[in-house]
């Protein structure tokens, strides 16, 4: 428990600088934020033991993977050149 509070820290802060770094460089797009929010969740889990040690995240993480994959199904089809109707404008 005691690597915890540091661990959450180090998350918190990689999370806020990688989230400042899309909005200096100009980033609009919601879906790229929540993408990058969530490769940042998965490499934190991996890098920082405690806090995998501390909860069981198989739920969140089985929700995450499959946003993640909507979010890179729908951007592959949208370079495609496939248009569908509720995402694209």
């Amino acid at each position: 428990m005691r690597g915890l509070p540091r661990d959450l820290v180090i998350y918190v802060v990689l999370h806020t600088v990688i989230s400042s770094a899309l909005i200096i460089l100009g980033e609009r797009r919601v879906d790229a934020y929540v993408s990058i929010s969530i490769l940042v969740y998965f490499i934190a889990t991996s890098i920082l033991p405690e806090i995998r040690a501390h909860c069981d995240l198989r739920l969140v993480d089985y929700a995450l993977i499959t946003v993640f994959t909507l979010i890179i199904a729908l951007r592959v089809l949208d370079i495609l050149g496939y248009k569908l109707p509720l995402v694209s404008p």
